[in-house]
């Protein structure tokens, strides 16, 4: 309002509507003296919006996120011209200078500029309100009963598939194939599924969850695990196994002898990363293909390419993944790429506000790194450059969180410097906040199939500064959703944090695209592609 009116245009803004953050907007309106030019009606009835549609010029809400956007559409339905941001389901209406005019996330002054041209002239707004009145007609109630009719009579004729899932880990255990079985467990039943799921667990498991003790021998635990998946086993439609380790051998050899359909997904290469953390392995990960071992390495390798080999389909979460275990040995189209799910909160917590809830300083410049403490994760170098950009930043610091075996080498390598903070492991929410506080997320990574955090870290808004390995490339472009280096590539890093760091522009730009992109890895896209594979065996 403050930018219109800066541009000559007499204008008015009525919000309609009530929450949390009420009596916060009220003063800020008052403090920068627009207190008879926005006006807070509060809630009203759903009968009475269209009458408040109808005495609008514009119908304006620069949203950074969006289920769908309901209110949009019953503008566009009210004849209303609309300025919206292109997130979430918006964009599946929302047509730039079809039906509506898109404004960029968090950009106040392009949100005027769109809103100035539309008050300018009234041509546009007659023709943008004649198409956002025929989109709006797809979305009457009529239709959408009709559809949603469809949906129910497909449910019920669909068979059940009962599908056994072996994991070795299982919630309060922290880890992707923990967080993807629970996924399944509460999102696979509505769409016509039986999920069993076995874990191993350090005491009993949660309700409903098949258990092997951890506290049994190994090779006993492991034998065990083998005699359950044969029990569970014998009533499935699919097995699905959520690693090539501890659980993948043992429902590998249950599925091949029950002559069932065997999925398994695989998010790494078990082996080598073993070899590095406890056996001396030195070599990256794609030098590691090429390489022979012996001994326990080359054990594992054996073990991890048997049950890829043997599986009637592999799920990995990246192209880069496919490439590797195809060099296995498995034929490409026996390999399924089907992204990993990022759960994100519908609500995530603005910057000021997760630093408040942090006691962070609202002044200080903040780097957030993340992840298990173990060697190709790189965090020495972020520690080694704090010093130097700190000269140009002395409010820099940098919050390192997870835990691992690295850890003591890594605290005292910061030991002395007050800019490098660990908090050790957190849970998902409190990771979240940190994500949200931070001006930049920075993963000096030597190996990723998919990396979480950098979605996470996007869904944030924050922008991302990674490496060029592994499956990052196919979540990050350099200059797009964030900025790419090499691993270990100090100057390189070094140079692009610096800019990142100086340009607040450049950041809030990052971040905005960073936050669209992100949705492509929603809960919804992952299970829909697993329930289409699964149903096709």
């Amino acid at each position: 309002v403050l930018l219109l009116r800066a541009k000559g245009e007499q204008v008015k803004l009525a919000v309609v509507g009530d929450g949390e953050e009420h009596v916060r907007l009220d003063l800020l309106a008052h403090e920068l003296n627009l207190g008879d030019t926005v006006i807070f009606l509060g809630s009203v009835p759903n009968s009475e919006i269209p009458r408040y549609l109808a005495a609008a010029d514009v119908f304006c809400r620069p949203s950074r996120s969006e289920g769908l956007g309901i209110s949009f559409l019953e503008a566009m339905a009210a004849g209303v011209p609309v300025v919206a941001t292109s997130v979430g389901g918006i964009a599946d209406f929302l047509r730039d200078g079809e039906n509506g005019l898109v404004c960029r996330v968090d950009d106040p002054g392009d949100c005027a500029a769109k809103i100035a041209l539309l008050l300018g002239d009234p041509k546009l707004r007659h023709r943008l309100a004649a198409g956002g009145r025929a989109t709006a007609a797809g979305y009457d109630w009529g239709t959408i009963a009709a559809r949603t009719s469809a949906v129910f009579r497909t449910a019920m004729t669909r068979p059940t598939v009962r599908l056994l899932v072996a994991t070795g880990i299982f919630p309060p255990d922290i880890g992707g194939p923990a967080g993807h079985a629970t996924l399944l467990a509460h999102a696979f039943p509505p769409l016509g599924y039986a999920p069993r799921i076995l874990t191993y667990a350090d005491r009993m498991a949660p309700p409903g969850v098949r258990w092997v003790s951890r506290r049994r021998p190994k090779g006993l635990r492991h034998l065990v695990y083998f005699l359950r998946c044969l029990g569970l086993g014998r009533g499935a439609s699919v097995v699905y196994a959520l690693d090539a380790a501890g659980a993948g051998l043992p429902v590998t050899i249950a599925a091949i002898l029950l002559q069932k359909p065997l999925v398994v997904r695989i998010v790494g290469d078990y082996a080598w990363e073993q070899g590095v953390s406890r056996f001396g392995v030195e070599e990256g990960i794609d030098e590691f293909q090429s390489r022979r071992y012996g001994g326990a390495v080359g054990l594992l390798r054996i073990v991890q390419r048997f049950i890829a080999r043997r599986a009637t389909r592999v799920v990995v979460p990246s192209i880069y993944l496919k490439r590797i275990v195809a060099g296995w040995g498995v034929p490409e189209d026996k390999i399924e790429v089907i992204a990993n799910a990022v759960p994100i909160p519908e609500r995530l917590p603005a910057k000021s506000e997760a630093r408040r809830s942090l006691g962070l300083s609202a002044r200080a410049l903040i780097v957030i790194s993340a992840g298990r403490f173990v060697p190709w994760k790189g965090f020495d170098l972020l520690i080694g450059i704090m010093p130097e950009l700190r000269r140009e930043h002395p409010e820099l610091r940098l919050i390192i969180v997870g835990d691992g075996p690295d850890r003591a080498r890594l605290e005292a390598l910061a030991a002395g410097t007050a800019a490098v903070t660990f908090t050790g492991a957190l849970p998902e929410s409190d990771l979240l906040c940190y994500l949200a506080a931070a001006d930049v997320f920075a993963l000096n990574t030597g190996y990723e199939g998919l990396s979480h955090l950098l979605i996470e870290a996007m869904a944030c808004g924050t922008p991302v500064l990674t490496t060029r390995a592994g499956g990052n490339e196919e979540a990050v472009e350099d200059g797009v959703e964030g900025r790419l280096v090499g691993y270990n590539d100090r100057e390189g890093f070094c140079r692009a944090l610096a800019s990142l760091l100086a340009d607040a522009g450049l950041r809030r730009k990052l971040g905005a695209v960073g936050r669209r992109a992100a949705e492509r890895f929603a809960p919804a896209v992952m299970l829909g592609r697993l329930d289409r594979l699964f149903r096709a065996l």
